[in-house]
């Protein structure tokens, strides 16, 4: 005979945990694009860090065509909802140190390389500096259209 009582109590248990709290906080898909003196900006890292302290930061890097999608748990799930500092990262090619004994060898001279000049201005590249601030919202496709500026 069955035990109608266990078998709903067994029922709301499972509904329970398929609406088990996963950790994260309230997240939101995120999109757009990134240009600098009117062009789409190739390989540019960008970053929405939110401004309420303990939540990831939303990363992603533009395509080729200057696009970009963030992801902050998993690959393109967005961002926090919430605002968000926006800091960007874009540099030339590594340069070689100058002045390098000859002994040194190959792989231990790439440990060495400088960071490339940067391709974009500085004050994109610090949250502490970047005027770029926006709001992620919940339960829709944020998209963005970023135009850098000296």
């Amino acid at each position: 005979m069955i035990d109608h009582r266990r078998l709903i109590g067994l029922s709301v248990l499972l509904i329970c945990m398929g609406c088990a709290d996963d950790g994260k906080p309230p997240m939101a898909k995120v999109e757009g694009t990134v240009s600098y003196k009117g062009k789409l900006l190739a390989n540019c890292a960008i970053s929405f860090i939110p401004t309420n302290s303990g939540l990831r930061t939303g990363v992603g890097k533009t395509d080729e065509a200057g696009k970009f999608v963030l992801g902050s748990y998993d690959a393109n799930d967005g961002s926090p909802v919430g605002e968000c500092k926006v800091v960007f990262s874009l540099r030339g090619p590594s340069k070689p140190p100058k002045n390098v004994p000859k002994w040194i060898s190959k792989e231990a001279l790439q440990e060495l390389y400088e960071l490339g000049d940067p391709l974009i201005p500085a004050k994109y590249f610090q949250p502490e500096k970047t005027d770029i601030i926006v709001t992620v919202e919940k339960g829709k496709l944020n998209t963005f259209q970023f135009e850098l500026k000296d």
